[in-house]
């Protein structure tokens, strides 16, 4: 190579470089006649000892590129986040946090504490709320797990375990003691929690050894009009078992009888009895005995023990049984009146019972939650009674003004709520019967941050 030097420090220093780059320093000759010139090294201490020829045997460092995007931040389960008993059927949120900006989660549950993996939902919308419809796997030892879609490194799972239960059942009529005359209509009542359309009715006569049907599956709505059988005994057990999980059953507590009457009355109510309590809003069976020849049957009902009567049906055929929804008429001396239409001065009057008012029982949000603003979240609750509407409303100043969430929504045990952003230490929801305002739950104490 061939470099003349000039006076230029700038192009004299540019062609020293790249001759000591081609050459070997120590055979290179000062050029005669110019100064010497200083010269500061930008090579490595120790020269290699052989140059790559061609890009391809070059090792090349990686470009670093600038980059405008948010990497994914960690996950944060919030609900369920350990300790909750939640029913099969029943409707319960998942809530969870997040930083960062993707679009979507995976939702996992485990039944064995994190070991293996079910899928709730293989990708849904990166909002932090899911409402879930608890699955049919009873276990002490779930765990929710959240993870992004798009980097599966980035999850969370709740940091204890919560447990799923099975629904409970629990029969109301005939539940021990009782003597259900064979060849009369008597009713079946049972109660239940969680979430299933339809049971299977049987009955024993062998407390309980053996089992015969009374109807494969009947709707799940707490009553039904039984025509006694003629199986005399007086050992007899109900059950009732959800349809869809032979696993979920209640059983009448004690013994009950199947026999014949000793000796008939005019008219003579049977159903309800003393110590049954019907729930305002639910479906119940009333249900009678009469002597042949009464074609129709007035019925009423009183809230102070006979004082006064209020109109059930005016007229209906007399074949024993008629379904009553549950007035809202709270009371814990409540009577039932049958008459006979065509001649009133024929009549008789049933057991004292009780009429229990609804309930509303909110289970989220719950007490010390920390709620974003902006983000949406489920709103959730339980209730007892027979209720179609709700209207929802918060409070951040501890109720002593409400906010209306919404005016209506149909009573389905859950609401996506968009958290407004008022910010407050002092949150409160509140949900009420729009058919009965006095009917209503107001939430424990919560955060909007």
């Amino acid at each position: 190579m061939n470099c003349r030097a000039t006076r230029f420090g700038v192009i004299r220093l540019i062609c020293i470089v790249l001759f000591l780059v081609a050459c070997d320093l120590t055979t290179i000759m000062p050029v005669t006649g110019l100064p010497t010139p200083t010269i500061v090294s930008i090579l490595p201490a120790t020269t290699p000892t052989s140059i790559p020829t061609t890009l391809a045997s070059a090792t090349i460092p990686p470009t670093v590129k600038s980059s405008t995007a948010v990497s994914a931040g960690p996950i944060t389960v919030n609900s369920p986040n350990g300790g909750e008993v939640w029913t099969v059927g029943q409707i319960h949120p998942i809530h969870w946090d997040w930083s960062g900006r993707f679009s979507a989660v995976r939702l996992e549950y485990s039944s064995d504490g994190g070991n293996t993996w079910r899928t709730i939902a293989a990708t849904t919308e990166n909002n932090g709320a899911y409402l879930w419809t608890v699955p049919g796997t009873p276990c002490s030892a779930c765990k929710l797990k959240i993870t992004n879609t798009t980097d599966p490194n980035a999850f969370d799972m709740s940091d204890v375990n919560f447990a799923i239960v099975l629904p409970t059942i629990a029969v109301a009529r005939p539940n021990g003691g009782e003597t259900y005359v064979a060849g009369e209509t008597r009713p079946i009542h049972w109660d239940w929690t969680g979430r299933f359309s339809g049971v299977r009715l049987e009955y024993s006569t062998d407390s309980g050894a053996t089992w015969r049907t009374i109807a494969q599956t009947v709707d799940n709505d707490g009553a039904f009009a039984w025509n006694v059988p003629n199986t005399l005994s007086p050992s007899c057990r109900l059950k009732v078992t959800d349809a869809a999980d032979p696993n979920a059953f209640g059983i009448s507590q004690a013994n009950f009888t199947i026999g014949t009457r000793a000796s008939a009355s005019p008219i003579l109510p049977t159903s309800p009895i003393s110590g049954d309590t019907f729930v305002v809003g639910r479906d119940r069976y009333l249900t009678w005995v009469s002597s042949p020849g009464i074609r129709e049957v007035k019925i009423e009902y009183s809230a102070n023990g006979g004082s006064t009567w209020d109109m059930i049906s005016a007229s209906t055929t007399n074949d024993g049984g008629f379904k009553w929804k549950i007035p809202n008429t709270p009371c814990t001396n409540c009577r039932v009146k049958i008459s006979d239409v065509s001649n009133p001065s024929t009549f008789a009057t049933g057991d004292a019972f009780t009429i229990a008012a609804q309930t509303l029982a909110l289970t989220s949000p719950r007490a010390g939650d920390s709620w974003v603003a902006g983000r949406r979240y489920y709103i959730t609750w339980n209730w007892t009674g027979g209720m179609n509407m709700l209207k929802l409303e918060y409070s951040t100043n501890g109720g002593s003004t409400w906010d209306l969430i919404t005016a209506t929504t149909t009573n389905d045990g859950g609401y996506l709520w968009q958290v407004p952003n008022k910010p407050s230490s002092n949150l409160l929801v509140k949900i009420t019967n729009t058919e009965n305002t006095q009917v209503f739950n107001v939430s424990p104490g919560f955060e909007i941050r």
